[in-house]
């Protein structure tokens, strides 16, 4: 194997000479947040109101930098974000410290996102829980994540439903299933007893000779 392969110059050399100019990123990051929700709300469905705070485009200057949306090429650098210059024989490319690499500068600079094109706001509105959503499931708003690049459309908001448990009911599937207590002459003779379901009160047929542990079933009691 070559001998220099064993050694990692890429850091040190990559600046004197160069390398490869940095990229911009080709999409904003999405947001991810956990949601809590009662066992009720992941059957049933509901509306629920979020509070976020994260970066968007400034709309003063439309995520140019600049009020009024000139923007100049850097002198020193011409414009390439980068600045040459002779040490003996070699000729060490450096990024511009006039621009940050940039190439572009600033003559007026916007005083609500100081030249940055972006600014933090915080922002409150209602999202739709779907009936029936599961642990980890994902509820997506499109461009409501973050914006780095204000040349790029925002990120995603990604929730995950985090569905707690309930003291009455557990959920097998679309399936719900609840323990409830029978009269002994009612589970003995059979009859009518009235039961609390997620969907409200209703009445269930208990046959004669019901044990302990049988399963009954009340039709379209589920998940929706």
């Amino acid at each position: 194997a070559d001998i220099f392969s064993q050694f990692d110059f890429g850091g040190a050399f990559s600046e004197i000479f160069g390398g490869r100019k940095k990229q911009r990123p080709r999409y904003n990051p999405d947001i991810d947040v956990e949601m809590e929700i009662s066992f009720a709300d992941s059957v049933l469905g509901s509306v629920k109101p979020v509070g976020l705070s994260r970066n968007v485009r400034c709309d003063t200057c439309k995520g140019t930098g600049s009020l009024s949306g000139k923007i100049s090429a850097c002198e020193p650098c011409g414009g390439s974000g980068r600045k040459t210059m002779r040490q003996g024989f070699m000729a060490v490319s450096m990024t511009c410290d006039d621009c940050n690499g940039h190439g572009k500068v600033l003559t007026d600079p916007c005083n609500i996102c100081h030249g940055s094109g972006i600014h933090t706001t915080s922002e409150e509105f209602d999202i739709n829980i779907p009936s029936g959503i599961m642990d980890g499931e994902c509820i997506r708003i499109k461009e409501m994540g973050e914006c780095i690049d204000p040349a790029l459309p925002p990120g995603n908001l990604n929730i995950y439903a985090r569905p707690q448990g309930s003291d009455m009911y557990s959920r097998n599937g679309n399936n719900i299933n609840a323990d409830i207590k029978v009269p002994f002459d009612v589970a003995a003779l059979g009859g009518v007893v009235e039961i609390d379901t997620i969907h409200g009160p209703r009445k269930l047929k208990v046959p004669r000779a019901t044990q302990t542990g049988m399963r009954l079933k009340l039709h379209g009691m589920g998940v929706h």
